[in-house]
Parts: C-alpha cells; sequence; structure tokens
C-alpha cells in the first residue's frame, strides 16, 4: 500500500478506529483496547502516526467509576502509543470542551491529541470558537466539516460552508496555534460527497486567501 501511494505522491494523514462502546463502559472492554491497540501499529507502519477514536460522551467526575475507568484507558493508549510511536488522537463526541480538557489534561503516560471537529460541536449548538480555544494545546489533526442545528434541535451535518461554523474566524485561531497537522475534508452525508469535498477545498482556500 506504501508503495502505491508513494508513486502517486500520496501519503496517508491518519488511520481511524471506530469502537461500538464508549471507552468507559466495561463490557467487551478488553477486547476494544486491544483492538485499539493493533490499529495503532497499523498507523504507525503505514507512517502517519496518529490514530483517531470516538471515546463517546464524558462522564462527569463525580460519576465514579466510569470516570475512573476512562482516564486509566486513556493513559493505557497513551503509553502504548508513546512505544510504538502514535498519537491517539479522540474525537469530540460534541459535549462540553471543558470536561474533555480536564480528562486529556489527567493523561500523563503519554502524548495524546484531539481529531478537532467543528461540525459536531456545531450540531451540537456549542460555539466551535470557544472550542478550538478550550482545545487547542491538543489538537493534532483537523477534521473540515460544517453542521447546523435544525428546527427540531437535532444536528445536520452540511456542505462547508453552508453551516454554523465560522471559519473566516477559525481558520486564523488554527493558525495561530501553530497547528501543523493534517486538515482532512470529510462529507459523511448528502448525495454528492465527492463533490462537496472538492468545494469545501476550493472554499478553504478562498478563506485562507482573504
Amino acid at each position: 500500500m506504501l508503495h502505491f501511494l508513494d508513486e502517486r505522491g500520496l501519503r496517508v494523514a491518519s488511520v481511524d478506529c471506530p469502537i461500538r462502546r464508549p471507552l468507559y463502559d466495561e463490557r467487551e472492554l478488553e477486547n476494544r483496547i486491544a483492538a485499539i491497540k493493533s490499529a495503532m501499529q497499523l498507523a504507525f507502519q503505514l507512517k502517519c502516526g496518529v490514530l483517531s477514536v470516538r471515546i463517546g460522551p464524558i462522564p462527569k467526575q463525580d460519576a465514579g467509576l466510569s470516570y475512573d475507568v476512562l482516564r486509566e484507558v486513556l493513559n493505557t493508549l497513551a503509553r502504548y502509543g508513546n512505544r510504538v510511536g502514535t498519537i491517539l488522537a479522540v474525537t469530540p463526541s460534541g459535549g462540553d470542551p471543558e470536561a474533555l480538557l480536564d480528562v486529556l489534561q489527567q493523561v500523563t503516560e503519554g502524548p495524546i491529541g484531539v481529531n478537532f471537529d467543528p461540525a459536531v460541536y456545531a450540531m451540537h449548538g456549542i460555539d466551535s470558537l470557544h472550542a478550538l480555544r478550550t482545545l487547542h494545546t491538543f489538537v493534532s489533526q483537523f477534521r473540515v466539516r460544517d453542521g447546523v442545528r435544525d428546527v427540531e434541535d437535532q444536528g445536520v451535518e452540511v456542505p462547508v460552508g453552508r453551516g454554523e461554523v465560522e471559519w473566516d474566524a477559525l481558520l486564523p485561531m488554527l493558525d495561530d496555534t501553530s497547528f501543523e497537522g493534517w486538515m482532512c475534508v470529510e462529507r459523511t452525508a448528502g448525495d454528492d460527497r465527492i463533490g462537496d469535498c472538492g468545494r469545501a477545498i476550493e472554499f478553504l482556500k478562498r478563506v485562507m486567501l482573504r
């Protein structure tokens, strides 16, 4: 695969590891940890060194066991990532960014990052500028998506530039953080996803040149 990509001037930005349950759900937890570790090895072999994973909504600290389990699992994976050369990048679920920051600051066994997704925050009615300002020191990858909150108070993904993400302010803020990771354009809904991705790239170029 690496040879195939190299011939075309391409690189792998990151590997994503989908899991069925939150990382603090103790049902089959050891199997999920083993799967994530295996994916971290794959990310290193693909020479990207970043593995993104959703950990689920952050439990409250006073929730007791769930919070403690999450903290322990993240430290276990960070320690393993430090050994194999892969950073675990947490993809937010749209909750309070301060709650995610609190958890990340308690990971001391190795590096950990955030796969920042402004659309998730927009779809949950949270200011993505505030979220980036809160989490900027941990952002290792940036997911280019957009979203809105509809009349039924539900989150809907829309083409980049047509949602509630304030790109004119968000991109300069990202630049000010000395971000050096990948900006990964994605479209997970709609009838013309490839076309929407192409238009998103052109939109980003226009915003960056202003």
